[in-house]
């Protein structure tokens, strides 16, 4: 599965992405940050010419179906890993990174509740192991958050709003100082059907935007200095089906590019799956 997704990758960001040792800014910092890597989404990310690749696999199963009260219950399974200054275009040449820099694992449950037919709230909570590759900087992970999602149909489009605050704690292995990450996010994504439908999947074209207000910074891994509260924003697009299509049973994610700026901040990545956290339906 991992060869599968690097290769993915490869084919679709090599051509711009770099490698070098340079110092990361405090943004830059949070933005790898791999405690909290399973709030990105899965992207190649390219930070001033260090490359940072995180994939996740968002596993679910549906434990209680929506019922006449508009509530249902999904178990969440995501798996998370990622690669630090690794050159995708190694792949080319048949070479693979010998291991993972980082892991993740973070069940969770989400309970998904209907307000109106076009509206639900998801309160969620998950729990599981951040590994990194040496293990000075392994740490449990607890995160807890409420997102909204306001679903629209108009004449060919299919909009989307979320809404999300999420806050994320790390118990890191060792003597490194216990860490929490909290964010609140806006998201709005416009897609149109493009009229071709292979095999019955409508394919797509989206555009979405996303605004991050981070309510405090990180320490851990990266011991960061305290400083006041951030933001950032995204911007990009995105291809794939309006309905979700499967390869071998295997979900075919949708794939695009995005560029995220901010202070000290300046990120083009390339976006595998779902754009943003709280636009997951």
């Amino acid at each position: 599965m991992g060869r599968i997704f690097i290769i993915i990758a490869v084919l679709l960001g090599s051509a711009s992405i770099g490698y070098a040792d340079d110092a990361l800014t405090r943004n830059e910092q949070r933005t790898i940050n791999f405690a909290f890597a399973t709030r990105l989404g899965s992207g190649i990310y390219d930070v001033d010419g260090r490359t940072v690749q995180i994939y996740r696999i968002p596993i679910a199963f549906t434990l209680m179906q929506e019922n006449e009260r508009g509530v249902g219950v999904k178990l969440m399974l995501p798996l998370t890993f990622g690669f630090v200054d690794f050159k995708p275009t190694d792949v080319l040449g048949g070479e693979l990174p010998e291991s993972l820099d980082t892991t993740s694992f973070m069940p969770g449950v989400e309970v998904r509740v209907r307000v109106r037919a076009n509206w639900h709230l998801v309160p969620f909570a998950e729990a599981g192991r951040a590994v990194e590759r040496t293990g000075v900087a392994s740490a449990w992970i607890f995160t807890g958050g409420l997102r909204s999602l306001v679903e629209w149909q108009p004449g060919n489009f299919d909009i989307q709003l979320g809404n999300e605050l999420a806050v994320t704690y790390a118990n890191p292995s060792g003597n490194a100082a216990h860490d929490y990450f909290s964010d609140f996010e806006t998201a709005v994504e416009a897609r149109h059907g493009l009229g071709v439908a292979p095999q019955g999947h409508e394919l797509d074209l989206g555009a979405y935007l996303v605004a991050d207000l981070y309510l405090n910074d990180t320490l851990f891994p990266l011991h960061a200095e305290k400083e006041d509260s951030g933001h950032s924003f995204e911007t990009g697009l995105t291809f794939g089906t309006r309905k979700p299509a499967k390869l071998w049973k295997i979900p075919i994610p949708r794939i695009g590019i995005g560029y995220r700026f901010g202070p000290e901040i300046s990120v083009f990545r390339i976006v595998l799956g779902i754009a943003a956290p709280s636009l997951e339906r």
